[in-house]
């Protein structure tokens, strides 16, 4: 889900894991991080995608998808995930801007008004830590529709889950 949700981010990225809407990657910033997403991109593009976005920096220089990109096809989200993961590992633990923070924690109380209820609170590091209900891939849309009522809450660079531990 990661790229699902880093390409949206649902292995819950972020977790790509077949989430299938806009979930993306927040990260903190260095020619590595803009590399890395180049690299998704690319990838992406060259196994079937061709019309995928580039990588754009935000505000607080943090590399991701541009907002409205989608998650790729499950079987692409295979072929990249090397990449995905190399994604995921450099964009862990990195805490998030307060502006940051304040727009997830927005993200969130729209998430809970529109019915789920139990949608967690961002980490410090901007993580939204899913609790099995919503980071298990057999439910990949029990939340799209709440997710595409409330992503204009969400800051440039997107969203970032992962399941709780």
């Amino acid at each position: 889900m990661v790229l699902s949700r880093v390409l949206a981010g649902a292995a819950v990225l972020l977790v790509l894991a077949g989430c299938g809407d806009t979930y993306e990657v927040n990260s903190k910033s260095g020619p590595d991080q803009a590399a890395l997403y180049r690299q998704l991109a690319k990838c992406v593009r060259d196994h079937g995608v061709p019309d995928f976005p580039d990588p754009v920096q935000d505000g607080d220089g943090r590399w991701g998808l541009p907002e409205g990109a989608s998650a790729p096809p499950q079987e692409v989200q295979n072929a990249c995930k090397s990449i995905i993961d190399q994604v995921q590992q450099e964009t862990q633990n990195k805490p998030a801007s307060a502006s940051t923070i304040a727009a997830l924690r927005k993200f969130t109380g729209c998430m809970r008004q529109n019915g789920i209820a139990d949608w967690p609170d961002p980490d410090a590091d901007g993580v939204f830590s899913l609790p099995a209900r919503l980071s298990d891939p057999k439910n990949h849309t029990l939340f799209d529709a709440q997710f595409n009522t409330c992503k204009s809450n969400l800051p440039p660079g997107g969203l970032n889950m992962r399941p709780a531990k």
